[in-house]
């Protein structure tokens, strides 16, 4: 468990209680403060059995709270990574998509190339820009191209010369 000093005048610290260490380090430090406790103890008054039993207890759960700080802390930093990860792998299914991005130099639009990391944020990679995955407000499947068939001209009418022929009833 660690504690920290007090911040002196100049912004030194002033250290203060237990030096933070190893559990073992810890009972050695309570061992001799124990012994030196009980060396100048008044003779008159000796230290009770019930405050002894205090001290043992208080000092065997800061030492489990100092165990479970380390495995909390432990703990955290692998779901911190794991998340990162699984933030990654989850972005990596843009790759190859349109996007729609806002920020404040206005909207930019593109196709996701690839994705990463920088300076802590999730980003996307289109052309010569990194864009944050914060600031998407649209992702789509990529356009099909636009074919562009050309209009059928226009049959030309049969010609005739100009006479109608009438058929016969007969």
């Amino acid at each position: 468990m660690a504690i920290d000093g007090v911040s002196g005048i100049y912004g030194n610290s002033v250290p203060y209680g237990f030096k933070t260490g190893t559990t073992g380090e810890l009972q050695d430090q309570f061992l001799k403060i124990m012994l030196t406790q009980l060396r100048y103890q008044d003779p008159m008054e000796p230290i009770k059995e019930q405050e002894f039993l205090a001290q043992m207890a208080q000092f065997s759960s800061a030492t489990q709270i100092g165990e479970l700080n380390r495995t909390v802390q432990a703990t955290l930093q692998y779901l911190i990574a794991a998340q990162s990860n699984q933030s990654l792998l989850s972005a990596a299914n843009l790759i190859g998509k349109t996007f729609v991005a806002e920020d404040e130099a206005g909207i930019l639009e593109g196709v996701v190339e690839s994705v990463c990391y920088h300076r802590g944020h999730l980003m996307v990679k289109s052309g010569d820009y990194l864009v944050p995955i914060d600031s998407l407000i649209y992702v789509g499947p990529e356009p099909e191209p636009q074919v562009v068939e050309p209009e059928p001209a226009e049959a030309p009418e049969p010609a005739t010369s100009g006479v109608e022929v009438e058929e016969d009833a007969a």
